[in-house]
């Protein structure tokens, strides 16, 4: 479990890795580590905005 899932209030919290790595062997570590997905840094804004929003809607789907 990552730091951020630790903290009260932050257990169901998205968590994803912005990095410059964009190898299956760094993907793999990500999401065996808990957090919920990896983005490289080229497609940065755009791709983080609809992973962020993917996410919080799928966790409130399955609350639900």
């Amino acid at each position: 479990m990552g730091v951020i899932r630790a903290l009260p209030g932050y257990g169901k919290t998205p968590v994803i890795y912005v990095t410059s790595h964009s190898d299956s062997e760094n993907h793999s570590k990500s999401v065996l580590s808990g957090e919920d997905d990896l983005i490289s840094k080229s497609g940065f804004q755009m791709e983080l905005a609809v992973k962020a929003v993917t996410h919080l809607l799928k966790r409130k789907v399955t609350e639900h």
